[in-house]
């Protein structure tokens, strides 16, 4: 019996080979315990892997100074920070620019290296992204509702889904991956997001949920007892306002509780992404944070609803 199979999953899942360079990013501020253990099966397995735990513990758009040479030197790079770093240029530049596979699991701990959403039958999350984007494709305007008060609708802009395969030169994505995912149509969302799992910023909202008003694609106010958090980063970063994406999780093997990354994967859950939405082509940068709810039912345009599950 594998000791971490999430941890050998994500050899299997970057296609990392034996004579290829890994390099893990992280910082001060992450479970050393789970960036560790994926070292140790790297090289466990003959694969020579290195932890740089310099990240910046700010957010910053641009790639921080020095890490360009250091990046180069390695063929598959894993962000495995305590936030995010997807919607920056470290990321851009290593994926598109270099050529690099490159992988973002933010807020790894060891849990998620037992069991979870890293193990899952990737055929079997394609085939539900596969079949959740078929459906979406179709549509112009859907409602999403949810036992928590969430209602809101959206125009279609763009749809697509996330394999969580990534073992060709460019190619990336999230580890655990797992999602279905549209592209609004500018100042389309109008409604409110009721968040009751968990949210970059805060963590856990299952006792304290975060009421969000979107009007014409915008965030136009944050409700809650712990709504200062969102408020004070909207007031210093007015791009964190904008709907940049709203997604459905595709991982059954998923569990609740662990990461936001996770969460967001599980099937039967969704989340809205505001703020930075050029991953999709658009042209908000800055800062991305996702916030997670469950039991979403989704009302397509002639009024036939489905339910994740």
């Amino acid at each position: 019996m594998l000791q971490y199979p999430g941890a050998e999953a994500i050899i299997d899942i970057m296609g990392i080979r034996n004579n290829e360079k890994v390099l893990i990013l992280s910082d001060k501020n992450v479970s050393a315990e789970a960036v560790t253990i994926v070292e140790k099966t790297f090289s466990d397995n003959g694969i020579s892997a290195s932890i740089n735990w310099d990240l910046p513990l700010e957010f910053c758009d641009e790639m921080p100074d020095g890490f360009g040479p250091i990046v180069q030197e390695f063929d598959v790079i894993i962000l495995a920070a305590s936030q995010s770093w997807y919607h920056t240029n470290i990321r851009k530049k290593a994926k598109y620019e270099w050529e690099k596979r490159v992988a973002e699991c933010y807020g790894l701990v060891k849990e998620g290296l037992f069991d979870g959403g890293l193990v899952a039958d990737y055929k079997q999350v394609i085939r539900k992204g596969e079949e959740l984007s078929a459906i979406l494709k179709g549509e112009e305007l859907i409602r999403i509702v949810s036992e928590k008060g969430t209602d809101f609708t959206c125009s279609i802009m763009d749809v697509g889904f996330e394999t969580g395969q990534y073992q060709t030169p460019g190619s990336g994505g999230n580890l655990p991956g797992g999602e279905a995912f549209i592209m609004p149509l500018p100042g389309s969302v109008n409604g409110r997001i009721v968040i009751d799992v968990s949210m970059d910023l805060y963590g856990s909202l299952y006792e304290d949920v975060l009421d969000i008003d979107m009007e014409s694609g915008k965030v136009t106010n944050v409700f809650g007892s712990k709504s200062s958090i969102l408020q004070k980063i909207i007031q210093k970063d007015h791009r964190v306002t904008h709907i940049a994406e709203i997604a459905f999780g595709t991982n059954s093997w998923s569990k609740l509780g662990r990461s936001i990354l996770e969460d967001e994967k599980k099937l039967g859950t969704a989340h809205v992404g505001f703020g930075n939405d050029t991953y999709m082509g658009g042209k908000n940068n800055g800062p991305h944070y996702d916030g997670i709810f469950l039991s979403p039912r989704v009302i397509l345009g002639k009024g036939k609803e489905f339910i994740l599950s």
